[in-house]
Formats: structure tokens, C-alpha cells, sequence
């Protein structure tokens, strides 16, 4: 038998038809302007950044996302606490 037809795991050929994730969900390598979904807010701002080499840009507007997201999941905390007050918390013997 030829090491070619022994399957794929053998002769680490694949068998599929697409070659990446990015490409079976509709993409093919690296943001363009075909897979831009809007014209507007921070995630175009990041695809405009990085498309003109602008590592500051692109640097502060992750900033700015992590810091948003970490005043949003706060935020969230806060909420679960009101509403499940209730729950007994994990770690705390419930007396």
C-alpha cells in the first residue's frame, strides 16, 4: 500500500475541502474591506490602525475595550449580587 492513501493522520494531508476555520466562516486571511461589517466604532478603528501600521492606535483602543470590559463584568457583579442575594456565596459557611 502506497503511504499516500493511508489516510490523512499518516501522511498529515488533509481531506477537507476548506483550508482554516476563517475560511469555512466565511472569511480568507487577514481582515479586508469585504469583511468589514461596519464604518464605525472601536473594532473598525482597530482594522484601520493596524492596516496603516499604527501600533499606538491599535494598543490604545485595546486598552480601551479591556477597560470597558472589566466596568462592564463590575458592573454585572453588582447586579448578580441584588438579585441572587438569596444564593449563599461560595467560600462562606451558610449559618
Amino acid at each position: 500500500m502506497d503511504r499516500t492513501t493511508r489516510g490523512p493522520l499518516r501522511t498529515g494531508r488533509r481531506r477537507d475541502s476548506a483550508g482554516s476555520a476563517g475560511e469555512v466562516l466565511g472569511g480568507d486571511r487577514g481582515p479586508g474591506p469585504a469583511q468589514v461589517a461596519s464604518l464605525e466604532g472601536v473594532g473598525y478603528q482597530i482594522i484601520v490602525a493596524y492596516s496603516t501600521f499604527s501600533a499606538g492606535a491599535v494598543f490604545a483602543a485595546v486598552i480601551l475595550i479591556a477597560v470597558a470590559s472589566t466596568f462592564l463584568y463590575g458592573g454585572l457583579v453588582l447586579i448578580e449580587r441584588v438579585l441572587l442575594r438569596w444564593r449563599p456565596r461560595v467560600g462562606k459557611p451558610a449559618v
